[in-house]
């Protein structure tokens, strides 16, 4: 799964407003192709918590996510919805979170990678896209638990 748009806290009537807006930008959409790169520590340029798998650059992703993303940003300024959606001024960086970690474990991890000679592989695959979907998160003193709000076919 890949964090299109990190939400906040919604109300039950923008919760709705915004599944209307992604199922209308999906509907100007259709399937398309992302490939991998490679497996890095993230957040780039910060102290790592994160292992993902990073995406090649795609017009095809980047046009979903800003349409969304335009989308949210005229609601908030026109009707004062949406207070809680934090839009990046950063261009997006496709990825797939592929484990966490607490930031006071990373100077063990990059101990042990040196030790053991670990180097993280290029992987180089591609697989379809052909929906989104608006996901809930809630955290967990175990960890997050996602549950699935609706799936969008492009």
């Amino acid at each position: 799964r890949q964090t299109v748009l990190f939400a906040g806290y919604l109300n039950n009537e923008e919760l709705k407003e915004l599944c209307e807006i992604a199922q209308a930008i999906a509907a100007q959409s259709k399937a398309f192709s992302l490939k991998t790169k490679e497996i890095i520590f993230a957040p780039p340029s910060r102290t790592p918590r994160m292992l993902w798998l990073s995406i090649q650059d795609s017009d095809d992703y980047n046009n979903l996510v800003k349409g969304i993303e335009k989308e949210v940003l005229r609601q908030q300024k026109e009707r004062g919805i949406f207070r809680g959606v934090r839009i990046s001024s950063r261009p997006p960086h496709p990825h797939i979170t592929l484990a966490r970690f607490h930031e006071s474990d990373w100077p063990s991890i990059q101990q042990k990678m040196r030790h053991f000679k670990i180097n993280l592989p290029q992987i180089k695959e591609s697989f379809e896209v052909k929906s989104i979907d608006i996901m809930k998160s809630t955290l967990m003193r175990a960890g997050a638990k996602y549950e699935k709000i609706l799936g969008i076919k492009l």
